[in-house]
């Protein structure tokens, strides 16, 4: 209910086909992101975790113990941004994924709004 005094509404994906197989492809971006960081543990023999943000969108982020190990092992891996305790990492395989995770993000969130504003032109 506080989200909607907030005019911050959400439509159901099974509502409209198009929102639906939106819902999925963002799913499964997910769960390919997920598995790439997987992948990138395997192969470093480090615990990175994901992340994301606007400014990067999904990355690595390894602690500067693990950071040493990375840097030491493959030069595929391009480094964002080092802070204090930690070093956001990614690939290119990363950034192609979270580009077309931001797309998929933006025309879902597109058709959202358009269905909000339709039920509201249709309720007021």
């Amino acid at each position: 209910m506080e989200a909607a005094q907030r005019n911050e509404y959400l439509i159901n994906s099974e509502i409209d086909a198009e929102l639906g197989t939106l819902k999925t492809d963002l799913l499964e971006m997910e769960e390919a992101i997920e598995q790439a960081k997987d992948e990138a543990n395997e192969a470093l023999g480090v615990e990175a975790k994901l992340d994301r943000n606007k400014q990067f969108g999904h990355h690595l982020v390894i602690s500067t113990k693990d950071e040493k190990t990375l840097r030491a092992s493959d030069t595929k891996y391009i480094p964002l941004q080092t802070a204090t305790g930690k070093h956001r990492y990614t690939t290119t395989d990363f950034q192609e994924l979270s580009d077309d995770y931001k797309e998929i993000s933006g025309k879902y969130e597109a058709k959202q709004n358009h269905l909000v504003e339709q039920v509201r032109s249709k309720l007021l």
